[in-house]
């Protein structure tokens, strides 16, 4: 179940406790009048029952509190991915 707070909200997920954090505004890039269609939202994700885990940062289109739990795991998992991604592609040779 998620908690909705002011600041963000607290999600389970992969057996944890996880709090979601608005970070700050992503918008696309694009030329002539129009805006771009959506500004992604930048989020941190820090493990709430084992502080050892992250934190990590993702991307949610609306924040966190307005953020479906589905739509937060989908964000944590992809924001997870991409850290292993860095980890992997940093790693000395």
């Amino acid at each position: 179940m998620t908690e909705h707070g002011e600041n963000g909200s607290d999600f389970r997920h992969l057996n944890e406790q996880w709090s979601a954090r608005l970070l700050g505004f992503k918008r696309g890039v694009g030329t002539g009048p129009c805006l771009p269609e959506y500004t992604e939202l930048s989020a941190e994700f820090k493990c709430l029952s084992n502080p050892n885990k992250g934190p990590y940062c993702g991307s949610l289109h609306f924040p966190p509190e307005k953020t479906s739990e589905d739509d937060l795991c989908a964000s944590l998992d992809e924001a997870i991915a991409q850290s292993e991604r860095k980890t992997l592609t940093r790693a000395p040779q």
